[in-house]
């Protein structure tokens, strides 16, 4: 164990040092590494709101307040009124705030770049797998449970799907196939969150087309848990969920864009059919029967 524990502190000052992050300012961006990180998961999440966005990063809420403060000082972050609601003032960048978070990406794959030129293929696949291995490794094991779809850390992976699907497709909740809250509510439907030493990090959701049959919706999992089964068991509790609801049938309709979320659902047994519906961003419409 004494030899663990040199090593795992040895690992962490190198990792350090060659990552910058023990300057005062981040890559040379004028933030500290705090700042940084909170702009940088606006800039995943936003449009967010300050309470999912503290649920998200599962940091102290003074922390974060501060954090915030300091970016809008700076002008990097503003508040818009909600769309709905005018007293939700969700957090967006500014375009200064674009321009920072390009420049903090910028120089942070220069730095991955610079460490692994000297590597040939064989070498850099092999650090890559080390790497998921630690993470795998000391992280948290993961957990799916029932969540209110309002709750601050469902709005959280909510902001992270809707965000990720828009930067990969230019895909418009408002132009798509609705899942309101109270449509992922029993008895019409059901919400889960996947959480990661108590940070949410995913999300699906079940709602009722018509009696018997059901529809999967919002499914995403964090970049974190990727390649750690995390789809395949939401999938799995979602399909146990819908046999308390009564449901035999689930359907779902998913982007060409998302060959990862294809495959999950082909390996699961759903099968092609025809559209079911007109949701504009799909291509591909699946069903499977489930078991009584």
């Amino acid at each position: 164990m004494s030899e663990l524990v040199s090593t795992v502190r040895t690992f962490n000052r190198f990792y350090t040092r060659v990552v910058g992050v023990l300057g005062e300012q981040h890559l040379r961006t004028g933030l500290t590494l705090g700042q940084a990180r909170v702009l940088f998961e606006i800039g995943q999440l936003a449009p967010v709101e300050a309470r999912a966005l503290q649920a998200y990063l599962s940091l102290d809420r003074g922390y974060v307040s501060r954090r915030l403060a300091e970016l809008e000082s700076a002008r990097l972050i503003t508040r818009v009124r909600g769309a709905e609601d005018a007293r939700r003032k969700p957090i967006v960048l500014t375009a200064k705030g674009r321009q920072r978070l390009a420049l903090l990406d910028e120089r942070s794959i220069a730095i991955v770049q610079r460490l692994t030129a000297r590597l040939d293929g064989a070498q850099q696949r092999k650090l890559q797998s080390a790497m998921i291995e630690i993470q795998r490794l000391l992280d948290d094991d993961f957990v799916i449970a029932r969540e209110r779809p309002e709750s601050p850390q469902a709005q959280a992976c909510l902001n992270g799907y809707f965000a990720e699907l828009a930067r990969r497709f230019g895909f418009d909740p408002s132009q798509s196939v609705s899942a309101d809250p109270e449509e992922m509510r029993p008895p019409r439907g059901v919400f889960l969150l996947v959480r990661c030493g108590g940070r949410p990090r995913g999300c699906g959701a079940l709602k009722t087309l018509e009696p018997g049959v059901g529809e999967v919706k919002r499914m995403w999992i964090h970049p974190e848990l990727r390649g750690r089964g995390a789809g395949r068991r939401l999938l799995q509790a979602l399909e146990h969920e819908a046999g308390k609801l009564k449901l035999r049938v689930l359907k779902l309709d998913t982007s060409s864009h998302l060959s990862e979320a294809l495959g999950l659902y082909r390996s699961a047994g759903y099968r092609e059919i025809a559209p079911y519906n007109d949701n504009r961003f799909a291509a591909h419409w699946f069903e499977k029967g489930l078991a009584r």
